[in-house]
């Protein structure tokens, strides 16, 4: 099974905009204690930092929630307190642990030879699916097929992020700042307060950096808050 001709796809979002589709999808079985998505994504956010503050900075052992404990237990250790652990209950991490893929590449690259992943774009599956899907289908090796496009949505209204509305809707629809990924058409946002929008685009930004360098996908999901500052 974990032999040479495995081949392995990673499908990868906007890191935002993948948390917010998280926490509406899971918001009455795991965030319930949190009021929003932005009190949700602040306690996601403070869990990581507070590992990688307490190493001097980011290390692979905060990836996960075992590392993460560890570390937290050893500096409780060093200050004679006793570490706090999150309760089980406490999902937030959930937000930012999925979007950390070049740590989950490092994970699995111990296992599969990394030529055998194959790192596709979510919004590029959308805006030019034939490009993507040639990509596939060679990777996997596999005859190419002729797909036949659909000109409707596969969902129903209600089912939808952005409720069906097309990205010049959502752009003019309210005024207030938004953020916005455009993927094929359709635009999601993830309104967030300032302060917090840039918390979080600086702790992904190295993470965006190392996947471009690996695998040439980046996002401009955080441009906005670099003009600005």
């Amino acid at each position: 099974l974990l032999g040479p001709a495995i081949r392995l796809v990673m499908l990868v979002r906007e890191p935002i905009s993948r948390a917010k589709s998280h926490f509406e999808y899971f918001r009455t079985k795991r965030f319930r204690s949190s009021a929003n998505f932005s009190e949700a994504l602040a306690l996601s956010l403070t869990e990581f930092e507070s590992c990688a503050q307490s190493l001097g900075g980011w290390d692979y052992q905060c990836t996960y929630r075992p590392g993460r404990a560890r570390v937290a237990a050893a500096a409780a250790s060093v200050e004679g307190r006793h570490a706090v652990r999150p309760r089980r209950s406490a999902m937030e991490y959930e937000l930012i642990q999925p979007a950390l893929y070049v740590e989950h590449m490092r994970t699995w690259s111990v296992y599969f030879d990394p030529r055998s992943l194959l790192v596709l774009d979510a919004a590029a599956l959308i805006n030019d699916p034939d490009t993507v899907l040639a990509s596939f289908e060679s990777h996997m090796g596999i005859p190419r097929f002729r797909y036949t496009r659909i000109n409707k949505h596969a969902l129903p209204p209600s089912a939808r992020e952005t409720q069906g509305q097309s990205a010049d809707a959502i752009r003019q629809s309210s005024g207030f700042e938004a953020q916005v990924e455009l993927t094929g058409g359709y635009a999601k946002r993830h309104d967030l307060p300032r302060l917090l929008e840039e918390r979080a685009c600086a702790f992904l930004q190295p993470f965006k950096v190392r996947l471009l360098k690996q695998t040439g996908i980046t996002w401009t999901s955080c441009s906005r808050v670099a003009r600005r500052a």
